[in-house]
């Protein structure tokens, strides 16, 4: 999950806009573009988070994965 503060949607715009346009970027990653702006000296913050209290969401059954988990957790929580 990426949050951005202040001006820092405008920052992230522009460096993809013009990384977008150079030919060698074609297969880059989104993050790339973070990278950059780090090397350009823009100051970026983060959260770690452990292992176990994540989960990538990419298609619907991803959810119904991680609700039911949960609900579970929660069930056993409460007993």
């Amino acid at each position: 999950m990426i949050r951005l503060l202040g001006n820092g949607k405008e920052g992230v715009v522009k460096t993809m806009e013009r990384m977008v346009r150079k030919k060698q970027n074609i297969h880059v990653f989104y993050l790339e573009i973070f990278q950059e702006l780090i090397n350009q000296g823009t100051m970026m913050g983060y959260y770690e988070v452990d292992a176990d209290d994540w989960a990538e969401i990419d298609f619907h059954p991803d959810l119904e994965d991680i609700r039911k988990e949960i609900f579970n957790f929660d069930k056993d929580w409460l007993t």
